[in-house]
Parts: structure tokens; sequence; C-alpha cells
């Protein structure tokens, strides 16, 4: 009876002793556990080494594949950009940078090219496709412009990213923009939540910066005269698999003003979950010979209002990115003393955070707190 009793006491202090191995090795898993803000930090800097390629003069040059994406072969995109581009040879050096940046942000961005039916020997899909691009053929024209809503439905019905966005075809990005988007998929509940993400860009004469000496975007960024551009232009969307409320939108073509502001303004009316990431997400606006608003200039007066002449009576000036009850924020921006400083560099540290006011109806405006908190958009009502 004696020898069964200590049997039992030997099995239960073995046990003891097990759970104990268990408890003390998960909680040293737990300290050493990576935060989510800081997971791509260790790829970015090695990601930036190999930016300075991705946008110098492609005359001639092959595209290099670095151990980064040997590394990350198997990663699943988080977002699905898209964009149009015309045939025009001021811009050849413009759209070439373009092709190659974006290819080059994958495996975490999957870049899609639209191209009207009406220029199927558009030069640029064969380049496109050589940089594993995906090249699709757009039959929703207004005036021979591509239709925004018609390309972001076609992308949704296609992929299975996470995110959806569109962005013009003389915007660079950095690993800045992964690294926002990574931070929100944990933040927001991407499935069931619609989400609208905007930002602003910083100007830059590109020609004028000596790339070939191993510069890349963020040092580039980091130059006095590089700011972020008015609060009233938004120079990319990225949607959250839910969608907008597509019955809704008018037919807006891209290439002309005025949808931008609109769907900012509608975003906040339909309760769409609006942020701006302008803080942490480097957009890069190449300009060219014809300088930073290309666009404007060389219009055609018969199609300039296209977007305008859709939801006429409007009041434009609530677009403006300011509005945004959301917006991301890195750890340098403590320090900033005007929203339009220079970029901050240091985005493993990013944090989403409400506006210190609740936008009631436009021209009024209810303080809610001094102090910026952090919140969960999961809880948002």
């Amino acid at each position: 009876m004696r020898v069964r009793v200590q049997g039992k006491k030997y099995l239960i202090v073995c046990a003891l002793i097990i759970v104990g191995q268990y408890v003390w090795l998960g909680s040293l898993l737990k300290q050493k556990r990576i935060p989510i803000q800081s997971e791509y930090k260790e790829y970015a800097i090695k990601w930036n080494e190999n930016v300075s390629n991705l946008i110098q003069s492609t005359e001639g040059k092959e595209g290099k594949k670095t151990i980064f994406h040997q590394r990350l072969e198997d990663v699943k995109p988080i977002v699905t950009m898209f964009t149009t581009i015309r045939d025009r040879e001021c811009r050849k050096t413009i759209h070439s940078r373009l092709i190659k940046n974006w290819a080059a942000l994958s495996p975490h961005l999957d870049p899609v090219l639209f191209v009207p039916f009406t220029e199927y020997n558009n030069s640029w899909i064969s380049t496109a496709r050589s940089n594993n691009w995906k090249v699709r053929i757009l039959y929703a024209l207004r005036h021979n412009l591509p239709v925004l809503t018609a390309m972001f439905k076609e992308i949704l019905a296609s992929t299975t990213t996470p995110f959806i966005g569109y962005a013009n075809a003389d915007i660079l990005f950095d690993t800045s923009l992964i690294t926002t988007l990574r931070y929100l998929s944990r933040r927001i509940n991407v499935t069931n939540e619609m989400i609208l993400i905007v930002g602003r860009r910083r100007n830059v004469d590109i020609d004028k910066v000596h790339l070939g000496s191993g510069d890349n975007l963020t040092k580039i960024s980091q130059m006095d005269n590089i700011r972020l551009f008015i609060k009233r232009a938004q120079d990319y969307f990225i949607i959250s698999r839910r969608g907008l409320l597509w019955n809704k939108i008018p037919d807006f073509v891209v290439g002309r003003n005025g949808y931008d502001n609109w769907l900012v303004t509608k975003a906040q009316d339909w309760n769409i979950t609006l942020i701006d990431t302008s803080n942490t997400v480097l957009a890069l606006h190449q300009s060219g010979i014809d300088g930073f608003q290309s666009g404007w200039r060389t219009v055609p007066d018969e199609t300039r209002n296209l977007n305008k002449m859709l939801v006429e009576g409007f009041n434009y000036s609530r677009g403006s990115i300011a509005l945004a009850p959301f917006y991301t924020k890195g750890q340098c921006d403590e320090e900033r003393k005007t929203s339009n400083s220079r970029y901050c560099n240091q985005i493993h540290n990013i944090t989403l955070r409400h506006r210190p006011f609740i936008i009631r109806r436009y021209g009024r405006r209810r303080k809610k707190t001094n102090k910026l908190k952090t919140i969960s958009l999961s809880h948002k009502h």
C-alpha cells in the first residue's frame, strides 16, 4: 500500500515538473516575441538597399533578383496595386521607373496594368509583362478614359489579396507601403469592414537627383525641399475586400480631377473607415519636363471636367484629407512641428491614431481631447 502511495506521489511530482517546464518555456518565448510594428524592420533595411536600382534609368539594365526575393518567395501578397499608362514619349523614363519600382515590391505587392481596348498596341504591355506585371484589357471607358470603379471591381473579382489599390503611373513607393498595410491588417477586420486608405504624395524632380551614387527613395525623401503635397489632393486609394458602395459611385475616370475629394467626403457620409497614411507611407511623385502638375496642363478642355459634371454642386472643400477620422503615425511624428515635415523613415513603430476632433457636419468641429489616443478600429462606432 505504501509503495502504491509513493508511486502516485512520484507521478504527481513528475507532472508538476513537466507543467512547470512548459510554463517557463512559454514565458521565454513570449519575452522574445517580435512586436507587430517591428516585424518587417530587418526586411526594410535590406529592401531599401535595393531600391536605388529600381528608380534609376532603365537604359539596357536588367533587374536583379536579390536575396530578399528568395527569402520571402513564399509570402502571400498584402495588396494588389493597379494603374494605367498612356503612350507618351515625354514620360517614358517616368513610367519605366514605376514598372521596376512596383515589381520590386513583390511578393508583397501584385502589380496590375490596365490597358484600354482601344490601345491594344500599347508599347507598355510587353514591358510590364517582362517585369512580372499582370496586364488586363479594360472595356469600361468614358471618352476613351478608364473608369475607376470598373477596374476596382475587376481586381476584387480576380484576386484574393486583403487590400486593392490604385495610384497614378508616376507614383513610386518604398517598403513603408507594405509595412503600413501589414500593420493595419492586424488592427482592422479587413474582411468585414469597408475601409478606404488614402494619402498624399511628395513631389521630387528625380532627374535632378544623382541616383547613380547609391541613393534610395528614403534618402531622397529627407531632402529639405521634399514636402507633402496639398491636403485637398489624394494620390493613392486603397480599399479592403469589403469594397465600397459601388452602386452609389458615379463612373469617374482616372486622369481627371474631382473624384478624389468626392470619395473622401462620401466615405465619411457612408460611415466607411477612412484612414490617412501620409505620415507612414512614402509616395514619391516623379516630375518630368512638364512639372509637378503635368496632368492639369495637358488635359483637353472638352474632357477636363468629366468627373465634376457627374457630381454638380458638390462642395469640394469637404474632401480634404485633413478631415480623415483616422491616420497612421510614425515614431518621428512626436517631434514634428508641421504636417509637411520630412518623411519619417522609422516606420517600424507605426500606431493608429484618431483625430483630436469629431466631424459632425462640415464647418462644425467638436473638440474631443487634447491627447491623441491609440484605438482599435474594430470597436469604432
